[in-house]
């Protein structure tokens, strides 16, 4: 899938050139030539565009600002592009809220790897199947089962799905323990002899063996 950016650059002739160059690149490009344009265009194409490439001095709202008033509800990656070329400039602009800053005369291939070491970081962390073990006690995420020294644990009958898209977040070994956080925010334990502090999922201790010790 392509990559969608924004682009807001004032000289027109640098913009034709970057949306054509970022096209052969196979992204698709948003052009706006001043702020109050830029803020607009963001804000009816926000869940679409995943970076934005910003010129400082712009018309009606300048890309300080602008980047401001996007930072207040979006962390989408922001690369300032400006000849504003002053060290006290480039802090201002990544304290501001810039993940890159990029100063004119530039070379466009270090630009396009910018943009793709960017848009890079800003992707969620892939998530992989994990087997967590804790003592006897087995955690399969990729299967969904549950074991006891090789004895299967049924699952919670009630709000299953919920419970398997909840995440591992402690291991203890020596206890024979592994938690879980249940999508409302409560603590579920799997141990060596029962679950405990399942009372919110209806009828699940029911289901489990009652000799796993």
């Amino acid at each position: 899938m392509k990559s969608t950016i924004l682009l807001v650059e004032d000289e027109e002739g640098l913009a034709d050139s970057l949306k054509t160059e970022f096209e052969l690149e196979n992204f698709n490009v948003l052009w706006a030539n001043d702020g109050l344009i830029a803020l607009d265009m963001f804000r009816q194409n926000e869940a679409q565009i995943d970076l934005i490439i910003l010129d400082w001095m712009l018309p009606h709202l300048d890309g300080f600002s602008v980047m401001r008033r996007i930072r207040k509800t979006s962390q989408v990656p922001i690369i300032m592009l400006t000849a504003r070329f002053y060290i006290g400039d480039k802090v201002a602009g990544l304290t501001g809220g810039a993940d890159d800053y990029v100063t004119k005369p530039f070379e466009m291939e270090e630009l396009i790897a910018r943009v793709e070491v960017a848009l890079r970081h800003s992707q969620p962390a892939a998530t992989t199947a994990a087997v967590y073990t804790a003592g006897n006690l087995n955690v399969d995420t990729d299967t969904k089962r549950v074991t006891w020294g090789g004895t299967i644990i049924p699952s919670p009958s009630e709000n299953t799905s919920c419970w398997w898209r909840s995440s591992v977040i402690k291991t203890s070994p020596v206890r024979g323990k592994i938690y879980w956080t249940r999508c409302g925010g409560s603590i579920l334990t799997a141990s060596q002899t029962s679950w405990t502090s399942m009372s919110a999922i209806s009828g699940a201790k029911s289901t489990l063996p009652t000799n796993l010790s």
